[in-house]
This record gives structure tokens, C-alpha cells and sequence, in this order.
């Protein structure tokens, strides 16, 4: 996240952007989809702690990794 990307979505005050800015740097850091080794749906999710979604991503036709690593921000969402 930077400056700019704060502006396109409507933060105008420089002070705010600054601020959230900050408090972003203190998020910890995550690595893209795979690289931490996981080479399955289920390592992936079993490396996170969240093993328990297994099936939830099964039933909605993720199968492999690759697939989630194709997911659109809304698709999660919904």
C-alpha cells in the first residue's frame, strides 16, 4: 500500500494517509500463495491453521492450489 493507492480510493487528508500508512508497516509481513512450500490445498491450509475450511473450498470446486490462487477478491468475499 502507498500513498497513492490511499488517494484513489478517496482518503484526501495527507495527516490520515500518513497515519494508516504507518499502521499498515506493522502488519506482519505474508508471503504469496505457495511460497512457503505448500504444494497442495490441503498443506496450504494446514500451514495456516485453518484446515478446518478444507471442505468449504472442496464444495465450492477448489480443488488445487492453483486454482485458489486464481481467486478474485469478491469471490472470498461472497
Amino acid at each position: 500500500m502507498e500513498d497513492q493507492d490511499l488517494r484513489d480510493v478517496g482518503i484526501t487528508d495527507p495527516g490520515h494517509r500518513k497515519k494508516i500508512l504507518h499502521a499498515a508497516r506493522s502488519f506482519p509481513k505474508v508471503k504469496a500463495l505457495g511460497c512457503d512450500g505448500s504444494t497442495s490445498l490441503v498443506s496450504w491450509l494446514d500451514g495456516l491453521g485453518l484446515h478446518e475450511y478444507l471442505p468449504n473450498f472442496l464444495s465450492s470446486g477448489y480443488r488445487t492450489l492453483e486454482c485458489v490462487k486464481n481467486l478474485w477478491e469478491l469471490e472470498i468475499i461472497n
